[in-house]
């Protein structure tokens, strides 16, 4: 082939490949930078980060950097083998005790532990399962002050068991029946849990109180959706998204709401319009400083869903994600982060407006 038409088929090429990458999903190296990130575990300002991270062919590593990124120590790695992480994103997780980075939990199916920062690992799983072999372990949690007392996901062949609470040193355990999901803030390290009763619409949640070896439940029902909010300004204010759902096919849901944790009334914000894009919303963020919300959820009417964000409290939204998933910000960084089976980082170079396109970039986190 003649090298002019070779250049112009690569031109064409290029502009069709083009064509079908919008700016919005590009993926960028941004600071701070992880290889196929999986989960934040830990954030202490301005620059440590602890980091469960995707090797290809090696499965879930724990990583840790101390610099920002500049340089990494692997901790421990090989968890899920040469498995798909989006076969089982839930069942393979590491925890790390704040009050002592040398404990460290993982599961995959079972529950192990570390108290040598990674070197060694101990099942923990036969003097936890006491009645059925095949029980599953996932979402495994630690308190933020007591690097002995966990909580975990516990399930039985298809029967869930629900949030647990365990203390290893005296053995008591707490459990809140039910289909459960929990998630760490990397910042505070406050542990948050959701739980879905069976053959009901909604969910309840709260926060796991290691102190008080006790599940605190701050909201839900059986026909409330919902989910947790954070603001840019304050890591530990609470706001509290919901949408309270028709016991009957003919009765309306209520519009999506925003209140303070624990929740007074009124609501802070009641999002009318946003009912138009998200039939559930799961996760709320308030980025003070830009006076932007942002929402996320699953979609309705045939929608798919996805990441929203309004710059006139909520009377118009434009999306700003195909994803959804866990909102969240961090001190000192002047972003908005998502915990969606990957991690990922608004690029904010564009803004985002009040009508118009939502011109954003998101990045996922990658370590050079």
């Amino acid at each position: 082939m003649k090298p002019a038409r070779l250049c112009a088929l690569c031109l064409m090429v290029y502009v069709f490949c083009a064509s079908l990458c919008p700016a919005q999903t590009a993926l960028e190296r941004v600071f701070p930078a992880f290889d196929d990130s999986h989960e934040l575990l830990i954030y202490e300002a301005p620059s440590t980060y602890y980091m469960s991270s995707w090797e290809p062919f090696e499965g879930l590593a724990l990583v840790r950097t101390f610099d920002g990124g500049v340089t990494w120590e692997t901790l421990a790695s090989g968890l899920g083998g040469e498995e798909s992480l989006e076969r089982h994103p839930a069942a393979w997780t590491y925890a790390v005790a704040r009050s002592d980075a040398a404990v460290m939990y993982r599961t995959a199916g079972g529950l192990q532990q570390s108290t040598d920062g990674g070197a060694t690992w101990v099942d923990l799983t036969p003097p936890l399962v006491t009645t059925m072999p095949d029980r599953g372990i996932k979402y495994v949690t630690v308190s933020p002050t007591d690097p002995f007392r966990i909580a975990y996901h516990e399930s039985a062949g298809g029967y869930a068991e629900g949030a647990t609470y365990l203390n290893l040193t005296t053995g008591y355990k707490a459990n809140v029946p039910a289909w459960a999901g929990l998630w760490t803030h990397p910042e505070t390290g406050t542990v948050f849990y959701n739980v879905k009763p069976p053959r009901i619409l909604g969910r309840y949640r709260g926060v796991v109180d290691f102190a008080n070896e006790t599940f605190i439940e701050w909201g839900g029902g059986w026909f409330e959706s919902g989910g947790l909010g954070f603001a840019s300004n304050d890591p530990t204010r609470l706001y509290t998204i919901s949408r309270v759902h028709g016991a009957t096919r003919d009765e309306e849901p209520s519009p999506i709401q925003v209140y303070d944790t624990p929740r007074p009334a009124p609501p802070l914000y009641t999002l009318e319009t946003l009912d138009e894009h998200l039939g559930i919303a799961s996760s709320f963020a308030v980025d003070a400083s830009r006076g932007v919300l942002y929402a996320g959820g699953s979609g309705t009417g045939g929608q798919p869903g996805g990441l929203f964000a309004s710059r006139d409290d909520g009377e118009r939204w434009e999306r700003v994600g195909e994803f959804s998933g866990r909102l969240f910000f961090l001190s000192g960084d002047d972003a908005l982060y998502v915990q969606s089976g990957r991690l990922y980082r608004l690029s904010l170079g564009a803004g985002v407006e009040a009508a118009g396109t939502a011109a954003v970039t998101w990045a996922l986190l990658k370590r050079p």
